[in-house]
């Protein structure tokens, strides 16, 4: 059970990080460099189709190319978060950490010399986020909150230069939630809020508002609608990002279990037999996630037959 909470957490975690890292460079919110755009987007799109050798080649690209951006080093920790949660991996803290420095320090730079612009105080906020998750996954839970509480200072700042600035309001959003729902039982406390109606505002403004369908939030609304009980909600924005990545393993997840919550017996064995297609695709095995597929499957096969004599006892006599 501890295990299948890990392996929920992380598909949660690792699909909110590329949401946040794709609105980077929605339509709306373009990057003034076309060429660093059109990469990003490449590598975006790679990765979420879960070609990480190749979402990583085009990232390394952008490191050599754009050398004082953050933005490379950011984004290969990114696809090393998503391939670690999607093979259920344990991370390489010193090559993520070594990353996330150097996208830590291009990003206070890039404050320094552009005062008033949201996109520096973005990408340290985000450099922050993942530090933080990292730090949680090896249960240092004051270091991940630490990380946690300068990501969100950092996404404040983004929004007080650029109050329609969604890529903040992404990652704000998903902190507020989380910080909310961990401390609730504090909440009688005067200086603890509950910002969760806050927190699914900001990222479903986020959602709405930009032109790139699989990105923005939508990733962190499913986990949070399942973890509040609005599953139709949660499969609503799984569905979104599904029609563009029908084969993405952390979103399959995260629809069977809003459907295992639901009982929908009929979906989630549909789910089941879709999620275990694709890790069997999949160039690297996750054994976990196999082996939970097939043993659901197995408990649909013994279940089946004792359905079908229940349903015979309760038909009336000829």
């Amino acid at each position: 059970m501890k295990r299948c909470c890990r392996k929920i957490l992380r598909c949660a975690a690792a699909l909110c990080i590329l949401s946040v890292l794709a609105a980077a460079v929605a339509t709306a919110q373009r990057l003034p460099d076309a060429r660093l755009h059109e990469r990003i987007v490449q590598g975006i799109d790679l990765t979420l189709e879960q070609r990480y050798p190749d979402a990583r080649s085009v990232f390394r690209s952008i490191v050599q190319s754009w050398p004082e951006h953050p933005a490379g080093p950011l984004f290969l920790a990114a696809v090393l978060q998503a391939e670690c949660s999607d093979y259920d991996q344990w991370l390489s803290r010193s090559v993520f950490d070594s990353l996330l420095d150097k996208a830590a320090d291009l990003a206070e730079r890039m404050i320094a010399h552009q005062t008033g612009d949201s996109w520096g105080y973005y990408y340290a906020g985000t450099a922050s986020a993942y530090r933080s998750f990292a730090e949680s996954e090896e249960g240092n839970w004051y270091a991940a909150l630490r990380e946690g509480i300068g990501s969100a200072g950092k996404f404040e700042e983004a929004l007080n230069c650029d109050a329609g600035f969604t890529n903040a309001m992404s990652g704000l959003g998903t902190y507020y939630y989380w910080k909310s729902r961990k401390t609730e039982f504090l909440t009688w406390l005067p200086f603890v809020k509950d910002k969760r109606k806050e927190a699914i505002s900001l990222l479903t403004r986020a959602a709405d508002n930009s032109p790139y369908e699989s990105s923005v939030a939508l990733s962190s609304l499913m986990w949070i609608m399942i973890e509040e009980g609005r599953y139709g909600e949660a499969l609503q924005s799984a569905d979104r990002i599904l029609t563009r990545y029908p084969d993405n393993r952390s979103v399959l997840w995260g629809a069977l279990t809003a459907h295992e919550r639901m009982r929908d017996s009929v979906a989630l064995k549909k789910d089941v037999v879709r999620l275990l297609d694709a890790i069997l695709k999949a160039p690297v095995r996750n054994v976990y996630g196999e082996i939970t597929c097939r043993l659901k499957l197995a408990q649909f096969a013994v279940a089946s037959p004792i359905q079908t004599s229940r349903r015979n006892l309760k038909q009336p006599a000829r």
